[in-house]
């Protein structure tokens, strides 16, 4: 609830300020949101805690890339083939501001935000 609060509405409250009509004109701006939920084997908090705020920085930065710093070894695998979708969506938003995987398919195609 605490995360809501302070996270999820006013991101989604921002996202729509963005999107909204202007004077009339088309939507000002396109917007791309997310909810991060995946948890990480090098997280050291019990798994009822959930997915806290920020920490998909270490998905971002490749960490489960470099193996080594994973505490646990069974989740290694899918946390770095995941990893590397998050490295390419961030890459392709900060290249062309819009978040796409490089061969990606229907499925992982990355909608912008309508309200």
């Amino acid at each position: 609830m605490v995360g809501d609060y302070f996270f999820t509405c006013d991101s989604i409250w921002m996202a729509d300020k963005l999107t909204e009509k202007r004077n009339g004109n088309e939507k000002s701006a396109k917007v791309f949101i997310y909810h991060f939920a995946q948890t990480s084997s090098a997280n050291p908090w019990p798994e009822w805690t959930g997915v806290m705020h920020g920490y998909e920085i270490e998905f971002v930065f490749g960490a489960p890339i470099a193996i080594q710093l994973l505490t646990k070894r069974t989740k290694i695998e899918r946390e770095e083939t995941f990893s590397k979708k998050v490295i390419q969506y961030w890459t392709s938003f900060a290249t062309t501001g819009v978040p796409r995987l490089k061969n990606s398919s229907g499925r992982e195609v990355w909608p912008a935000y309508d309200g």
